[in-house]
């Protein structure tokens, strides 16, 4: 998936991310993944509506 169309599928809200010290199993998944499951997040999948994917890294912090 190129850059582009990443961004233009992504809403996130300032005040709902936050980082996290450690990710287990369960909050990990890629983008695309989240996107074709969204009717499943917050169950098994997502418990607690915590996305916590092992590969983010912070890049540039948005003032």
């Amino acid at each position: 998936m190129a850059i582009d169309d990443f961004l233009k599928d992504l809403l996130t809200y300032p005040s709902t991310i936050s980082f996290f010290p450690m990710a287990i199993e369960v909050c990990d998944a890629t983008t695309n993944y989240v996107n074709d499951h969204l009717d499943e997040v917050g169950g098994a999948f997502l418990p607690g509506l915590f996305w916590c994917p092992w590969s983010s890294q912070l890049v540039k912090e948005i003032s």
